[in-house]
């Protein structure tokens, strides 16, 4: 299913124009910096190197939690839950690509992302999926705490909720 997810946000994310590539990242710490790298084969990864591409993306999804959906009755009358998938979207393009306008309008452009995901639901044999924003920044902290910025471009996260319903035997396997 995190496999469906994962290509789902890519194709997302490169519908919107802005991004010549799109990644899916976990962050690294080393000597007290933290970067978003992007894993490879065994044990080894590459850091995210902005100044490569016209415009990047990567993603990375948190800890997901899973409740009851005491609300919802499934036809077949199995226990219904909701996974929170919460995923946090980095993004950095060279300020030519966004033009004269500002990065808030660029960030405002990927709003339309947010809502229903019948696709993704389908395809993962979900009741439903939902993205729903819970915040933006243009502050750097976090993600681009160990990266060498360059003011050639604009950066930004958004943070977003994806919200799986699902059947609870589709999201947890069975015992043998």
């Amino acid at each position: 299913m995190i496999s469906d997810i994962v290509c789902h946000i890519q194709e997302l994310l490169e519908g919107t124009g802005y991004y010549s590539k799109v990644l899916f990242a976990e962050l690294l710490t080393k000597d007290e910096q933290t970067f978003p790298v992007v894993y490879l084969k065994n044990g080894n990864y590459d850091a995210i190197n902005i100044d490569k591409y016209n415009g990047v993306a990567w993603f990375r999804i948190g800890d997901v939690s899973i409740d009851e959906a005491d609300d919802l009755q499934d036809v077949s009358c199995n226990d219904v839950v909701q996974a929170t998938y919460p995923i946090i979207i980095a993004g950095a393009m060279p300020r030519k690509k966004d033009g004269a306008t500002y990065i808030h309008q660029v960030i405002e452009d990927h709003f339309n992302l947010i809502g229903r995901q019948k696709d993704l639901a389908r395809e993962i044999g979900a009741i439903g999926a939902d993205f729903q924003l819970s915040g933006y920044t243009t502050n750097l902290e976090t993600e681009f705490d160990g990266i060498d910025l360059n003011h050639k471009f604009s950066y930004f996260t958004l943070n977003v909720n994806l919200i799986v319903t699902i059947q609870q035997d589709c999201l947890i396997p069975c015992p043998e």
